[in-house]
């Protein structure tokens, strides 16, 4: 590396170590005398002068721009449409501008049609975009589309612009134009809810365009191979396995029966001693009920555990509407309930009458339909009953049926709809009523209290429950032992459910079939009825494969409609249990050999044993999670060899987010960043030997903050992002930055050496300004500032200092004061110590500017989930005949997609009065909107304190790694 390159570098130094100055190097500043009391903290005026930068939140208006006339040079009329080519015109600056892939165009008038932009490019004589007119009567001319730009978040507004294509009637017939208009439309979909971010039905779209625009000759790889799906994030890949049914690639050849797949060794784990270590202190009843396999979560009582979960849900759901591919929620747990014949309205009926309560999941793969079952105990017979039948009769009054069952030698009742929609099964005996969404998983419990490989007494419990005892604020505790984990690496069990993961996709494309049609000929069609079923089929868009899954088993459309076979219907995949394995083929055992060594290695590394107890607390709930055992292959050692068994100090009280993290004075990290930085300064006393422990770093509640947040996000707002780009102002940002970092000092003489090495380092670096700054409470501090910048006011400083062995350094002056007053013990006390090594604490002030700028930071990532969001909602509104809002809408939008499309609050998308998705929050993509920040009923306006601390236990192979959580409200 070159000295040249080094500048950066010496900058880092700088800031890390207060070590950079043009000046010859001097003697280090001396801190106050250790042990000597400092002068008393001065009134200072810390008061926060409030941001430099603020957002615009009105909405742009769309431009209109003029008409414009293009000339039609090509028509074919097939198959029930006709064709048309449009082109550029003569001067291409007369046409709309922006990315052709996030266009809409709206064919106008009494007709309907289909257009979409043709890509490619904007010079005179080349195709600007294509129409496909449904039937085969000769087009008007002129015909008019409507080309609609959404806008940009750089700051483009929205774009409309009517375009009148002449000529239709004159141009010449082309043959193979359809095709190409099904190529673009191909290219088109492929983006339809953002670019790089595939909706489910814009990849089908996609592949099934490619499909009609080369029927017959399309020949690669499918997107998604086997051992892709060999896992349980086989969720994923849904738009990929959309695509390849789109295109409807053949299926495997027939494959003789495969031998056994081999099996994953088990890992042997050391309960013995982890038990002998921490003996529980009582037994886990409810555990009897539950298969060893499944996972078991146990709530105290029914009205508890649904606080709980509301509680989890309004702190998870804004991280997973931030940073997940999703366009809307599936109302899961909802539809989970129904299967069970229950809703929520029933549970809170239950609750006064009932103890506690587990809930027992065969698998985690929740999306495609685990095996459920409720396991309550039932203290008032009657009231229960009452609740219970309530809910039947209503169930009943939508198509359920029912009658008597019986389950070893126990008398019960099923409620169930064909589609399984509700799929109840119930046992009411030994004092618990027991409903399960399968009769397969009802007959499991049920083995399972007569002796049959239960939870309850298995090593695995125990060890948790010595770890996590039942006290009584305790509301959710849960447990997946051993046992499930080696089912989630059993050949057989994952096979399975790869195949089931591709059926439901199969089942799900024929939906998307008909929204299709609807797409390309302006009528929804009912698959309920036998004409709306051949017209699908005439159209090419449903094909006699698309009704057989991979195995060549078929999938039925006489439910109502609803496309259905042996894994389920559209939405509602059965239970791995209930659907036995036939033989496994050639294909599935090689692909399972491919990924079994790295999935083992993978699962060693990173999965364990886990157990997760819940308890209330004063204002909010903590939550505690143990891992364990962690072996000595597991990828969490390197953490735990850097905390080295060492303690965080206290979580701080002030307003802030700060992070604490406890260094092993032997840590491979040290000696690591010691020769990184011996060698990248050529100064050999360049290290960290001095560093002590806990270090702490973090950013105060000021106004520096939020600027930050708008400058280096870029957060979008009426004038776009590239307001935020100014080198200079970003600068004086960062300047003024509200960080601050607390580094203990063990070694005087060591930081001492550094600071020297390092001065001469930058010395020679001529890229910082080091000079002496006001003392505080008698403390030498120092200003380091850079000088690469022409301004002086843009120029970004430091200040640093030594107190009472504490290295504290800072951008902005008051914070930088208020640190020391940390450092010397005159801040305001300090939150409860606790084991964690590491611990990230987040405290919102009355200022509110953390809480704006953590509200900014999810924002950041919104506009992705609003563009999918809408795009699934259009891909809906505009292939089928929707219900006015409100829960049949809702109905409606799971089966034909999967989810109700919503934004990242929460808001439903709705049709604006000229029929485009909207957003209450944030508007149209022609004319968007941003609201304020924090967003209105968001959960963070609510949330006053978050923990997050980390730690481990235990000695080395039988090691526990330890996460804590806790949130006020």
């Amino acid at each position: 590396m070159t000295r040249g390159s080094l500048l950066a570098f010496s900058c880092f130094v700088a800031a890390a170590l207060g070590a950079c100055r043009s000046d010859p190097p001097s003697t280090p500043p001396t801190p106050d005398a250790a042990g000597q009391a400092a002068p008393p903290a001065p009134t200072v005026d810390r008061s926060d002068p409030g941001p430099l930068l603020t957002r615009d939140l009105g909405a742009p208006r769309v431009i209109e721009r003029p008409p414009v006339t293009l000339e039609v040079d090509a028509v074919e009329a097939i198959g029930g449409a006709v064709y048309l080519r449009a082109l550029v015109p003569v001067d291409p600056e007369d046409v709309i501008m922006g990315d052709a892939g996030a266009a809409r165009l709206e064919v106008l008038g009494p007709r309907y049609g289909f257009a979409v932009p043709a890509a490619e490019g904007r010079m005179a004589d080349r195709p600007w975009l294509y129409v496909r007119l449904a039937g085969e009567s000769p087009p008007p001319d002129p015909l008019v589309v409507r080309w609609r730009q959404p806008a940009l978040l750089d700051g483009e507004p929205g774009q409309i612009q009517e375009m009148r294509l002449v000529g239709a009637a004159t141009a010449a017939p082309f043959p193979r134009l359809a095709p190409r208009v099904f190529e673009a439309a191909a290219r088109w979909f492929t983006h339809l809810g953002g670019i790089g971010a595939r909706t489910p039905f814009g990849a089908f779209a996609a592949g099934r365009s490619t499909r009609l625009a080369r029927p017959g000759g399309v020949h690669r790889a499918r997107q998604v191979a086997l051992p892709d799906l060999l896992g349980p994030d086989a969720a994923r890949f849904e738009p990929e396995l959309m695509f390849d049914r789109g295109l409807g690639l053949a299926a495997p050849d027939a494959e003789p029966r495969a031998g056994d797949p081999t099996p994953a060794a088990p890992v042997g784990y050391p309960w013995a001693a982890l038990i002998a270590e921490r003996p529980p202190a009582q037994s886990e009843a409810l555990a009897a009920w539950a298969p060893a396999e499944w996972i078991y979560a146990r709530v105290a009582d029914l009205a508890s555990g649904l606080e709980a979960l509301d509680a989890l849900e309004a702190l998870v759901d804004p991280p997973l509407a931030a940073f997940t591919p999703a366009s809307g929620s599936s109302h899961r747990p909802a539809r989970m309930l129904r299967q069970l014949g229950l809703d929520r309205a029933t549970l809170e009926a239950l609750a006064p009458h009932t103890g506690a309560a587990a809930v027992l999941l065969t698998d985690p793969m929740v999306h495609a339909g685990p095996g459920l079952a409720l396991v309550i105990t039932v203290e008032a017979p009657g009231p229960v009953d009452a609740a219970l039948k309530a809910g039947d009769d209503a169930a009943r009054a939508a198509g359920a049926g029912g009658g008597p069952i019986e389950v070893r030698g126990r008398a019960g009742e099923r409620l169930m709809t064909p589609d399984r929609a509700v799929h109840a099964h119930r046992v009411r005996t030994d004092g618990v009523l027991i409903v399960a969404n399968s009769a397969a998983v009802l007959d499991r419990v049920l083995a399972a209290r007569d002796g049959d490989r239960p939870l309850a007494g298995t090593d695995a419990l125990s060890a948790f429950r010595g770890r996590l005892p039942a006290v009584d604020d305790e509301v959710i505790f849960v447990a997946v032992g051993e046992a499930h984990l080696a089912q989630l690496l059993d050949p057989s069990h994952l096979i399975l459910a790869a195949r089931r993961a591709r059926a439901l996709s199969d089942l799900r494309a024929v939906e998307l079939a008909a929204l299709l049609f609807g797409w390309f000929e302006g009528r929804p069609l009912d698959l309920a009825q036998p004409a709306d079923r051949a017209a699908l089929r005439a159209s090419g868009l449903l094909t006699d494969g698309d009704l057989r899954h991979d195995d060549g088993g078929p999938i039925s459309l006489d439910l109502g409609g609803r496309p259905c076979s042996r894994w389920g219907c559209a939405g509602i995949g059965r239970p791995l249990i209930e659907l036995a394995p036939d033989a496994i083929t050639v294909a599935e055992a090689g692909a399972w050999e491919r990924v079994r060594a790295d999935r083992l290695q993978s699962w060693r590394a990173h999965v364990a044993p886990l157990a997760v107890q819940m308890r209330r607390a004063d204002g909010g709930f903590d939550l505690e999670a143990h891992l364990l055992p962690l072996d000595r292959q597991h990828a969490y050692l390197d953490l735990q060899r850097l905390l080295g068994g060492l303690t965080a100090g206290p979580a701080p009280s002030t307003p802030g987010l700060e992070l604490q993290v406890a260094l092993a004075p032997d840590g491979p990290l040290r000696a690591r960043l010691d020769g990184w930085l011996a060698e990248q300064t050529a100064q050999r006393d360049v290290g960290l030997s001095w560093l002590g422990s806990p270090v702490t770093a973090g950013f105060a509640d000021r106004s520096g903050l939020w600027d930050a947040a708008l400058t280096f996000t870029e957060l979008p707002d009426r004038r776009g992002r590239r307001i935020w780009r100014d080198a200079e102002r970003r600068k004086r940002v960062l300047d003024r930055l509200p960080v601050y970092a607390l580094l203990p000092v063990v070694d005087r003489p060591a930081l001492d050496r550094a600071l020297t090495a390092a001065r001469v380092f930058a010395a020679a670096e001529g890229v910082v300004q080091w000079r002496p700054a006001a003392p505080y409470r008698g403390i030498e501090t120092h200003e380091i500032r850079e000088t690469l910048s022409d301004a002086p006011e843009s120029r970004v400083g430091l200040f640093y200092a030594v107190a009472r062995d504490t290295l504290v350094l800072a951008l902005d002056r008051p914070v930088f004061e208020a640190a020391l007053d940390r450092a010397l013990g005159a801040g305001e006390p300090t939150g409860p110590q606790t084991r964690a090594g590491a611990r990230l604490s987040l405290r919102f002030g009355p200022a509110g500017w953390l809480r704006r700028t953590v509200a900014g930071l999810l924002e950041r990532f919104a506009p992705g989930r609003i563009a999918r969001a809408r795009a699934t909602f259009e891909a809906a509104a505009r292939g089928r005949t929707l219900p006015p809002p409100g829960p049949a809408r809702d109905t409606a939008l799971i089966e034909a997609l999967g989810v109700v499309p919503t934004g990242p609050h929460g808001d439903r998308v709705r049709a604006d009065a000229h029929g485009q998705p909207a957003l209450p929050r944030y508007g149209t993509a022609l004319e968007p909107r941003w609201p304020a920040l924090p967003v209105e009923g968001s959960p963070l306006q609510t949330l006053r304190a978050l923990d997050l601390g980390l730690r481990f236990e235990g000695a080395p192979g039988r090691s526990a790694l330890v996460v804590e959580l806790s949130w006020r409200r």
